[in-house]
């Protein structure tokens, strides 16, 4: 089961529900996302927890993700 959470953004209040993933599968190819990541998007740092996902409002969703990624990669 996935969790959800909720998030409020801070230039309109509106509000969403995301899923939050605390494991990678097995089948992710976590290595080649982390190389590919480094090479198209090396300012995107990894989320410092399972609720701060290291991006601001209004970033690109892939950021968001990958931001995630690299957290629960590490």
């Amino acid at each position: 089961m996935r969790p959800w959470l909720e998030r409020e953004n801070r230039v309109d209040g509106s509000r969403r529900a995301e899923r939050s993933y605390r494991e990678l599968p097995p089948w992710f190819p976590t290595e080649a996302v982390i190389r590919a990541a480094a090479i198209q998007y090396p300012h995107v740092v990894a989320a410092t927890s399972e609720y701060n996902d290291g991006a601001a409002d209004g970033t690109p969703e892939v950021k968001h993700h990958l931001s995630r990624i690299l957290h629960l990669a590490t």
